[in-house]
């Protein structure tokens, strides 16, 4: 890519919570398929799934909250080691994730915690208020979601929140979503990835100077199209 049309992928979970991969060997298959900018966002859940999967007596596959300051100091390590080694920009994030409710929200250039036991509203502004970009997450309808059964809160919701995210995912791994292609909002396209065959899939391209903020306001005023990215 140019200067300032970048190959991104916003949507990256690590073995911090149900990927498979750590994070520095994310970083290495991104930086050397030629990545510009990624962003992890690990799971962060809300309180009642949180509260299921302890009592399933389970590993834990999302952020607790006391991980979350190891957990942002390693995605400011991985970004120096993607700086020296490949000039690749890595934005810290986590993925709110409210299964009570059946809603995902990622949270991008935020390294605090954000509650996922808010209103979409409320944690949209709490991102926000933080300085973040916030993405509504694999928003299908009834018809064409499939991966995540059920999870079809913020397309249910879509004419309320529309305007207050600052972008929606028209692509999420090899999914398209025509619901979201049709209104006139800010789209990113994303892997989802929890594995490394998930490297192919939808990416986002976006024209922008490489460092956070510029990436961050590209987003927010639209300037992003979107690619198929195959290995």
């Amino acid at each position: 890519m140019s200067d300032k049309q970048l190959l991104c992928d916003f949507h990256i979970h690590s073995c911090n919570s149900d990927g498979d991969q750590p994070i520095l060997d994310i970083v290495h298959l991104y930086g050397m398929n030629g990545f510009d900018v990624i962003a992890f966002t690990d799971h962060f859940p809300d309180s009642e799934t949180a509260k299921r999967i302890e009592a399933l007596g389970v590993e834990f596959p999302t952020l607790r909250e006391e991980e979350l300051e190891s957990y942002f100091e390693k995605l400011r390590e991985a970004g120096e080691v993607a700086e020296e080694q490949y000039g690749m920009l890595v934005i810290p994030g986590i993925e709110v994730t409210n299964n009570t409710e059946k809603f995902h929200i990622l949270a991008l250039g935020v390294e605090e915690r954000i509650d996922p036991d808010k209103r979409p509203e409320e944690i949209i502004e709490e991102i926000k208020s933080k300085g973040g970009v916030a993405v509504a997450c694999h928003p299908a309808d009834d018809v064409t979601e499939s991966r995540h059964r059920g999870n079809t809160y913020l397309w249910d919701n879509f004419e309320e929140l529309k305007d207050k995210f600052d972008a929606w995912e028209v692509g999420n791994r090899d999914d398209l979503f025509p619901n979201i292609g049709r209104k006139k909002v800010n789209f990113v396209a994303n892997s989802d990835m929890h594995r490394k065959e998930h490297l192919s899939s939808w990416k986002t391209v976006v024209e922008a100077e490489k460092n956070v903020e510029s990436v961050k306001e590209s987003i927010r005023k639209g300037r992003t199209s979107i690619t198929y990215f195959d290995i």
